[in-house]
């Protein structure tokens, strides 16, 4: 077996050296590029969340300072009757574009007046929680989502107290948003992105598919578990536990909703994955230049041993020439 030259070993442990230098540096940029890309990306999730969150804000706020406008401007309780009040309601054309419906109630639940022809003349308003708490608190509420029978839609209801001279509650005005048409209604991209928004205890109030809408989130296995987080107070991202999607929550100041996103990892982290490509490539490059580079390096180094042994006699003589 031929024995390796001195400059072959030494060129051997300059580029083993030298590679393991470019492996130590490349692990530790891949751990950073990992971590802070990922966060960033993530963080971009929320963002959009946030960003839908208060689209939806603006909406609902909108459309609260709307009824609050078509309430003042309805006549005194002096000569008030609901023939008057439906004259002036009918009046209100403008508001069409704004709400689903707007209807009058007297307190008993009886159906006063309704911009939209009813379903039934039989409908009362008299059993809905809403309604009862309206009469009961005196105050402006949104109601959860349901399916209204006076419209036939799935919606949600504005709704405030009409006082009378003695500020008891006389009539209640709502209004209404069908939930599965613009601008309450949620897409599902392209791209497999997935916007929903619930309430607070978890019935979907906007959602791409129609016959999913009022359900409680746990009854649509795409959204389950993730969704729960959102209803535990969760805000931010997070990566699923099997690491196949990302999802993002964040809540609206104008009512106890929840926005939640979801989207393919695959989707969200596809720049990562190109980074640490590029990561790869770049340290596969900088292996090849070791590799290359090591063999002239090894020409200082292989040239150490010989020096050494040519002072050898020089250093033998010295004594000599002392005695």
């Amino acid at each position: 077996m031929r024995k390796l030259t001195p400059r072959v070993v030494h060129a051997a442990l300059i580029a083993a050296l030298l590679l393991a230098v470019i492996a130590a540096v490349s692990a530790v940029a891949l751990h950073s590029l990992t971590h802070g890309l990922q966060e960033s990306l993530g963080r971009q999730e929320q963002l959009r969340a946030q960003a839908m969150a208060e689209h939806f804000d603006g909406l609902l706020s909108s459309r609260r300072l709307a009824l609050s406008a078509l309430a003042k401007s309805l006549p005194g309780p002096a000569g008030r009757t609901a023939a008057v009040l439906q004259q002036a309601l009918a009046a209100q054309s403008s508001l069409s574009g704004a709400f689903l419906n707007v209807a009058l109630f007297a307190r008993n639940g009886e159906l006063v007046y309704s911009a939209r022809p009813p379903i039934s003349r039989l409908y009362a308003a008299g059993t809905r929680p809403y309604f009862i708490e309206v009469v009961q608190r005196k105050r402006e509420l949104l109601s959860q989502p349901f399916n209204s029978a006076l419209t036939g839609t799935q919606v949600v209801v504005f709704a405030l107290p009409v006082l009378d001279a003695h500020g008891e509650v006389e009539y209640v005005l709502g209004a209404s948003l069908a939930l599965a048409e613009a601008p309450m209604s949620s897409q599902l991209e392209g791209d497999g992105r997935l916007s929903y928004v619930m309430t607070s205890d978890g019935y979907l109030v906007s959602y791409p598919q129609r016959a999913r809408l009022t359900r409680h989130v746990n009854e649509v296995p795409e959204l389950s578990p993730e969704a729960n987080l959102g209803l535990q107070g969760f805000q931010g991202w997070r990566l699923s536990d099997d690491s196949s999607r990302v999802t993002a929550f964040a809540r609206l100041r104008q009512a106890p909703w929840i926005v939640g996103l979801q989207a393919p990892e695959r989707l969200v982290f596809a720049p990562l994955a190109k980074a640490r490509e590029q990561l790869l490539l770049a340290a596969a490059a900088f292996a090849a230049l070791a590799i290359a580079a090591s063999w002239p390096l090894s020409r200082f180094t292989a040239r150490a041993p010989v020096r050494t042994e040519a002072l050898a006699p020089i250093s033998a003589q010295a004594p000599a020439a002392a005695a």
